[in-house]
C-alpha cells in the first residue's frame, strides 16, 4: 500500500514538474531563450518607431519644402507684410530644426511642435526688429553692431526663450534662470558670434534676417533638446 501510494505521488510529481517545464517552455523562444512577451514588446516598439520615423520624415520635407518657398519668395512677401514675412519664415525654420531633433529621437510630440511654432514666429519679429535697430544704430561701425549683437541681443533672446519655455512647460523659471538659462547662453557664444561677423561684415543689410533663419535651423535643434 505504501509503495502505491509513493508511485502516485512520484506520478502526481512528475506531472507537476513536466507541466511546469512545459509552460516555462512556451513563455521562451525556442532559439535564445527570450520571452515572447519581451519579443512582442520589442516587434510592437520597433514598428511604432519605423512608423514615427516615417512620419516625422514626410513631415521634414513638407517643412522644408515650406521654407524653400518662404525663402524663395520672402522679398516680395516683405514688401507689403514684412513682419509677416519674419513671423512666417521664423516659425517654419523654427519647426523644421525641432521636427529634425524628433526625427532623430523618433518620437512625435505635438507639443514642442506648437511651443516652437509660436517660438519661431516671436523670435523671427523680434529678430527682425532687433537687426533694424543695430544697422541704424551703429550703420558705419561694424564694430559696434557686433558687440551690440553680443552683449546685449544674445544674452536677452536666450533669456526670452528660457521664460518663454518656463511658461509654456509651467516650470519654475527660477531654477531654470540658475540652470538651463547659463547652459543655453555658454552654447550660444559657440554659434552666434562667429554668426555677428558674418552678418554685418559681409553679408548685405537684406540678407541677414533670412541667413539668420538659416543657422536657427541649427540652433534651434539645440534649444529642441534643452527644452
Amino acid at each position: 500500500m505504501s509503495n502505491k501510494n509513493v508511485n502516485l505521488n512520484n506520478i502526481e510529481l512528475s506531472a507537476f514538474g513536466q507541466g511546469s517545464l512545459t509552460a516555462k517552455k512556451e513563455n521562451f523562444d525556442d532559439d535564445n531563450s527570450i520571452p515572447k512577451p519581451a519579443i512582442a514588446d520589442n516587434k510592437k516598439s520597433f514598428i511604432k518607431s519605423y512608423h514615427s520615423r516615417r512620419n516625422l520624415l514626410a513631415l521634414i520635407l513638407v517643412e522644408s519644402l515650406a521654407a524653400v518657398v518662404f525663402f524663395l519668395k520672402y522679398d516680395i512677401l516683405v514688401i507689403n507684410h514684412r513682419l509677416l514675412g519674419s513671423c512666417l519664415l521664423g516659425s517654419i525654420t523654427s519647426i523644421l530644426g525641432q521636427t529634425i531633433d524628433q526625427f532623430f529621437k523618433s518620437n512625435f510630440s505635438a507639443n514642442k511642435f506648437f511651443k516652437f511654432l509660436l517660438w519661431g514666429a516671436i523670435n523671427g519679429l523680434f529678430s527682425e526688429l532687433w537687426i533694424d535697430f543695430i544697422f541704424v544704430n551703429a550703420r558705419e561701425n561694424n564694430v559696434k553692431k557686433i558687440l551690440m549683437d553680443q552683449i546685449i541681443g544674445n544674452p536677452t533672446f536666450q533669456l526670452v526663450f528660457i521664460i518663454f519655455s518656463c511658461i509654456w512647460d509651467n516650470n519654475d523659471i527660477k531654477l531654470a534662470l540658475r540652470t538651463s538659462y547659463i547652459k543655453t547662453l555658454k552654447l550660444s557664444f559657440f554659434i552666434w558670434p562667429s554668426f555677428s561677423i558674418l552678418a554685418f561684415t559681409i553679408l548685405p543689410e537684406n540678407l541677414v534676417f533670412p541667413m539668420n533663419c538659416i543657422l536657427s535651423l541649427i540652433w534651434n535643434v539645440i534649444l529642441s533638446s534643452i527644452g
